[in-house]
């Protein structure tokens, strides 16, 4: 934007053709070239007529910005972003008048994902002014494989401004944030861009350059320029005369392993709203636990802790720094196992919450951790308090294995299945009247008991009076769980036929998206069934590389190209395969979709 544009004083709404030159037809975008033709020939009277062309430009300043509001608004995605951006570019064209509302909107959301970074920073560095309009910026570094585009070096003059700008904030180490601007790397465009927008609303951060290999321990460039200069601002900066970020509500950071040490400043900013942050990594012993906690200073209602390995006494911590949470939700996720146990402890967490009995409307607690390690169950977790006297919870979701009564002694699996054992919880005690919907995640023990099952089944004879509001349950199955040995179905037709909506899903998908195969059957597809539930594939369409998706682990499987290859695979899970009738690998590949369809068809969708 040409900065001659921004020192026009307020004129009269009216202005003249004159003044005004005419846009070639070119530039104006289809749907405004029509708008356009149609109104001037409706306005305009004579050639010299001092009235507008665009009816736009007679309503006044409110309206106008409102209705320049409502451009694109329906998605945040990439391309509506980049469709507001076409129309907000025409709209600045057309006048003075239009230009100065337009460029509100034109800098107001960066995203990095869609626009180039340098573009955007020369005009934030050049331009005081437009920099003040800047509210939301969302920063992905690039994937450590892929090489971000060059941006081109900065110019001469950009490079002076620059050093003017900084010598401005008395910022003292200019040499280096020159160096960085002028070597075109991303995340010194990041430092920049959050050091020339003092009004930031949201900020969202994602670096995935750490990389994998030996370097968790190197701070990726984020780390380096976009996270301290946030936490100088809060801890009384010793760069120089930093924003303070008076308006920043929104934080959304996601910087590979992170310490919370790291991270625990940042509670501390004042309008901080929202902070939703993953990959922590807390063992609550020592250097891995808040060196100053601090109770009920942040202003922070909606905690977001994904993908996590935190211990409950940090995540106490951290709950227990907000003055009145309304959110919270928190995914446990082991990444590795230690003589640090970042211990799971439920009622330390019960204890935090309860502070904020009278506030929360929230709370989702979720174990994605890799169960099959011992180590992770072997110490005691305790439970949960009850929930009942929560005022305003709507939504909660915890694991089953929190509510449920501790057994007294060591009980084999096999004497567990014995009814007499099935104590099933009083779910009424436990949840609050207010409740919309309960969300509970089962393990593999719900194999074997129906502990879960029959209690959601007892829920239904009293939840009219005891959860009067209850319009959703769903069930969250562990990947661990084989899904044909857990039966929801007695509580799913009680609840259904009550109008309330029921789910089971195991990693996001539906249980009615899961096919199995009949009993009476060969085992061919059992096999088939156990080994890409096993490998977190989404169905055997996946295993067999017909549009294999990387399971969210961030272990790669192998697409298996060819069935010689499965066959491996298979003989090294199970052993060989029995032999059927026809025979099981060869042939089963490329008939696939055409074995299914004979045979097997009566069952395939037999959820539904």
């Amino acid at each position: 934007m040409a900065p001659s544009a921004r020192r026009v004083k307020r004129k009269a709404s009216a202005i003249s053709p004159k003044q005004v030159p005419a846009l070639p037809d070119g530039i104006v975008t289809s749907h405004k070239k029509t708008r356009k033709s149609s109104s001037s020939d409706s306005t305009r009277t004579s050639h010299y007529s001092p009235r507008v062309e665009s009816p736009l430009e007679n309503l006044p300043d409110e309206l106008l910005l409102v209705i320049l509001s409502h451009v694109g608004e329906d998605t945040r995605s990439a391309f509506s972003i980049k469709s507001r951006r076409k129309t907000y570019y025409n709209l600045s064209l057309t006048s003075r008048r239009l230009n100065r509302a337009a460029n509100d909107y034109l800098y107001e959301v960066f995203d990095c994902r869609v626009e180039q970074s340098q573009p955007f920073l020369r005009t934030l560095i050049a331009n005081p002014q437009l920099s003040l309009r800047v509210k939301s910026i969302t920063w992905v570094s690039e994937y450590p494989w892929r090489n971000p585009p060059a941006a081109g070096k900065p110019s001469s003059s950009c490079t002076r401004i620059l050093r003017e700008r900084l010598k401005d904030m008395d910022i003292i180490d200019r040499a280096s944030i020159i160096k960085d601007y002028t070597s075109d790397h991303p995340g010194d465009m990041l430092s920049l861009a959050i050091l020339f927008a003092p009004n930031l609303r949201e900020l969202a951060i994602s670096d995935y350059s750490w990389g994998t290999s030996g370097d968790m321990g190197k701070w990726p460039t984020a780390k380096r320029y976009g996270l301290p200069l946030l936490l100088n601002s809060v801890n009384g900066s010793s760069i120089g005369k930093l924003p303070s970020y008076q308006h920043l509500h929104t934080l959304t950071i996601r910087l590979g392993p992170n310490s919370i040490n790291d991270l625990y400043p940042v509670f501390r900013l004042p309008a901080l709203r929202i902070l939703s942050f993953e990959d922590i990594h807390a063992s609550g012993v020592g250097n891995g636990s808040i060196t100053n906690p601090a109770v009920g200073f942040s202003s922070i209602e909606d905690l977001s802790c994904g993908k996590s390995y935190v211990a409950s006494s940090v995540l106490s911590d951290l709950i227990l720094s907000c003055r009145a949470l309304r959110r919270f939700d928190y995914a446990y996720c082991s990444w590795q196992v230690g003589p640090q146990a970042h211990a799971v402890h439920y009622p330390t967490l019960s204890r935090a919450l309860r502070k904020h009995k009278d506030t929360l409307e929230m709370v989702d607690l979720d174990d994605e951790s890799d169960r099959e390690n011992v180590l992770l169950t072997m110490d005691s977790r305790g439970k949960l308090d009850s929930f009942r006297d929560f005022t305003k919870l709507k939504h909660l979701a915890v694991p089953f294995e929190s509510i449920t009564e501790e057994e007294e002694d060591e009980i084999s699996d096999i004497a567990s299945t014995d009814e007499f054992d099935d104590v099933p919880v009083k779910l009424a005690k436990f949840l609050p009247p207010t409740l919309q919907k309960m969300t509970l995640t089962v393990f593999e023990d719900e194999e074997h008991t129906q502990f879960c099952s029959d209690s959601i089944t007892m829920l239904h004879s009293t939840y009219l009076t005891d959860v009067p509001e209850l319009g959703h349950i769903s069930v969250r199955v562990h990947r661990s769980v084989y899904m044909r040995c857990i039966d929801f179905h007695d509580p799913k037709m009680l609840f259904l036929a009550s109008d309330v909506k029921f789910n089971v899903t195991q990693d996001g998908v539906d249980e009615r998206d899961i096919t199995y195969s009949d009993d009476e059957l060969d085992m061919e597809e059992e096999i088939t069934l156990r080994s890409w539930l096993a490998g977190g594939y989404d169905s055997e369409d996946d295993f067999y590389g017909y549009g294999f998706i990387d399971n969210e682990d961030g272990d790669d499987g192998e697409d298996f190209e060819d069935d010689e290859n499965a066959q491996d695979v298979f003989e090294a899970l199970l052993g060989p395969p029995p032999p059927p009738p026809q025979q099981l690998f060869g042939g089963f590949v490329y008939h696939h979709h055409h074995h299914h369809h004979n045979h097997h068809h009566h069952h395939h969708h037999h959820h539904h």
